[in-house]
This record gives structure tokens, C-alpha cells and sequence, in this order.
């Protein structure tokens, strides 16, 4: 897991104006906690601008594809990995 600063290049911070995020190698047990946490505060991401999470594009073939969980507040973010810790 790997915490990230959006920057324009992210189709997060451009679409939904996110500008904080995790970035885990691949989908694994480590990112369900913080989605369990997130949809508990702020409800689904589908009902909820605040929070998103999905794949990323694969660096090369024989790679998995990233997984992030991105916000908009970096409030969020520190909250969240306080209460998950």
C-alpha cells in the first residue's frame, strides 16, 4: 500500500475532483478494511462523490493491473488510516 498525491494525470482527479488516494499493487484482503470503513462513514462510492476505488491501467502485460481507493479530502485519508490502524 502506497499513500498518493493526485495530480491531473489520474482520471480520479479529473473526473471527480479527487486529490488523495491509496495505491495498493493489486486487489488483495489489505484494501477491505478501508473500503468497509469508508462506506461506513460516507455510504457507497456509488451514492457518494467523496470516496472511489477501481483499477488502475496495467504497467505492462505481465503485470496486475494497480488498485486504488481514492478520496477528495485528505482529511478523509488521515482519518481513515487512524481508525483502520
Amino acid at each position: 500500500m502506497k499513500v498518493i498525491k493526485l495530480n491531473r494525470r489520474y482520471k480520479a482527479c479529473k473526473e471527480q475532483g479527487h486529490t488523495v488516494g491509496l495505491r495498493f499493487y493489486s486487489w488483495c484482503n489489505e484494501a477491505g478494511p478501508y473500503e468497509k470503513y469508508l462506506t461506513k462513514m460516507y455510504g457507497s462510492m456509488y451514492n457518494s462523490n467523496q470516496w472511489k476505488c477501481g483499477f488502475g491501467s496495467r504497467p505492462s502485460r505481465n503485470e496486475p493491473r494497480p488498485y486504488f481507493i481514492t478520496m477528495r479530502d485528505e482529511k478523509v485519508l488521515t482519518a481513515m488510516l487512524l481508525a483502520v490502524q
